[in-house]
């Protein structure tokens, strides 16, 4: 085995946007400490509806969403399911305070919630996770786009094929 190691964590190839809803102060705070050396776009929202808000306010789709299970107006589950229809594309990670493992399957079936942490989490560990997420995003974008590009091409060689067989 060769002496290289795999870089998981390297810088994004663009500026993402995150969205963090929690009803907790000191949460979003935490965040915003955490992320503050990253280069990503940091938006919060203290409930579900401002996080809905400001989801469909928005003209560039939010790479990352995070969101508190246990808020008043609108759970986590709820917020997700909603979010899931506006940014589609967006990774979402719930947070918990609760070993409620009901709550977590609701989410991952019909918020469409990728990973999970539970209160109190390591900082290193969900920077390296919110890390990796966006290296997702990236991968499934440039895939989009290359499956874009190669229709693009086809309709041009069919195009090229039906003029070369009418010379």
């Amino acid at each position: 085995m060769s002496g290289r190691v795999l870089n998981l964590t390297k810088q994004p190839q663009y500026q993402h946007s995150i969205l963090i809803v929690d009803d907790e102060v000191s949460i979003l705070n935490a965040f915003k400490r955490i992320l503050a050396e990253e280069d990503y776009d940091v938006h919060v929202a203290s409930n579900g509806p401002e996080g809905l808000a400001m989801l469909r306010a928005t003209d560039k789709p939010y790479s990352l969403i995070i969101s508190d299970q246990r808020m008043p107006e609108m759970n986590g589950v709820q917020f997700f399911v909603q979010a899931k229809r506006i940014c589609p594309d967006a990774v979402r990670i719930l947070l918990t305070g609760y070993a409620d493992s009901d709550s977590i399957i609701e989410a991952i079936n019909q918020g469409g919630v990728d990973l999970y942490f539970r209160k109190p989490w390591h900082e290193e560990e969900i920077l390296l996770h919110i890390r990796q997420s966006l290296s997702k995003v990236e991968i499934l974008a440039e895939n989009k786009r290359l499956v874009d590009l190669i229709k693009e091409k086809n309709k041009e060689l069919v195009a090229l094929n039906k003029n070369l067989e009418q010379k």
